[in-house]
């Protein structure tokens, strides 16, 4: 499976695996803008932004970054800087050594 731009989201979590999860469980899903990776979830929206379905509680805010701008940067700022950093040190050589490590 893999998440192609445009296209909806892999279906990850079927609706018999959220019927076997404990009652009360919560479900977050962050691939909501591109329909989902939980077959039970729909979107919600920062007004009623969870349901229950099989007594699983449903979270599924599009844009969840939106709502907390400064952190999500940071967030991303964090997560992205070690690779920057690499690429301004090491050039096209931090590049393949990334890509490598993504491929796996």
């Amino acid at each position: 499976m893999e998440l192609i731009p445009g296209k909806r989201s892999p279906t990850l979590v079927t609706k018999s695996i959220v019927e076997k999860m404990r009652p009360g469980s919560v479900l977050i899903n962050v691939a909501v803008d591109q329909g989902g990776c939980m077959e039970t979830l729909r979107p919600t929206s920062h007004s009623e932004p969870v349901y229950t379905e099989y007594g699983v509680v449903h979270y599924g805010v599009p844009n969840m970054p939106g709502a907390v701008p400064r952190t999500a940067t940071q967030a991303l700022n964090n997560a992205t800087a070690p690779y920057v950093l690499q690429l301004a040190n090491d050039g096209m050589l931090a590049l393949d050594k990334i890509w490598r490590w993504l491929r796996g």
